[in-house]
C-alpha cells in the first residue's frame, strides 16, 4: 500500500470491558519494538479513549514510536460503547483514563517525539489550545461524523472550515502569525 506509516491501536479498556476480549498483553512493547525494528516506516502508536501517559511514553519512544497518539479520556469512551452490550465491566469504568489536556502534557514532558492530541478535540479552538500545550497536530472524529450525519458532504466541508475559521480567529487573537508563534503564546494567567 506505500503507507507513510504504521499506527498502531491500544485498546486495554475496551478488551477489559468486553466478555471475549484479550487479556493476554504481555509482551506487547517487545512485539511492538520488534515492529519499529522492522517495518521500515515510522510507527505512530494511538490509545482507543483512555489516554496515554508519560510513563507510558517514555517506553514506547526507547521502543522506537515516532508519534504519540495520546486520545484521551474525554472523548468516545469505549468503556461506555461495550456498556450498552450489556455485559463486562464497561459501565464501571465508562470515565476511566487520563484526560486528553493532562495525557498531552505529561506526553510532552517525557519524550522528543512528536504527541498527537485527540479525545474531546471538538473546535478550531479546542485543535489550538492542544498545538499550544505541545501536541504536533490535533484529530478528531466525533465532530466530522455527525457532520456527515446531518450533512453529507458539505456538512463536512462546512465544519472544516468552521474549524479553519476557529483555528485562524485563535491565531490572531494570540498574535500568531503561524503554528510554530502558537506553540509559544503566551498562556492566559
Amino acid at each position: 500500500v506505500e503507507a507513510d506509516a504504521l499506527c498502531i491501536q491500544l485498546n486495554p479498556l475496551q478488551e477489559a470491558s468486553q466478555p471475549e476480549g484479550d487479556l493476554n498483553w504481555s509482551g506487547v512493547l517487545a512485539k511492538i519494538r520488534d515492529l519499529c525494528d522492522g517495518v521500515g516506516v515510522p510507527v505512530i502508536v494511538k490509545e482507543t479513549g483512555a489516554g496515554i501517559n508519560g510513563v507510558v511514553a517514555k517506553e514506547l519512544a526507547r521502543a522506537g514510536v515516532k508519534a504519540i497518539y495520546v486520545s484521551g479520556a474525554g472523548g468516545t469512551s469505549w468503556s461506555a460503547v461495550e456498556s450498552y452490550r450489556g455485559e463486562g465491566v464497561g459501565k464501571t469504568f465508562w470515565d476511566w483514563g487520563v484526560p486528553t489536556a493532562q495525557a498531552l502534557a505529561q506526553c510532552v514532558k517525557a519524550v522528543k517525539i512528536q504527541v498527537i492530541a485527540s479525545g474531546g478535540v471538538r473546535s478550531g479552538l479546542d485543535a489550538a489550545k492542544a498545538i499550544r500545550l505541545g501536541a504536533s497536530v490535533a484529530g478528531a472524529a466525533s465532530p466530522f461524523i455527525k457532520a456527515q450525519n446531518t450533512g453529507g458532504c458539505e456538512g463536512v466541508l462546512s465544519e472544516i472550515k468552521r474549524w479553519k475559521r476557529e483555528l485562524q480567529t485563535t491565531m490572531f487573537l494570540t498574535r500568531s502569525k503561524n503554528l510554530r508563534e502558537l506553540k509559544k503564546a503566551k498562556l492566559l494567567e
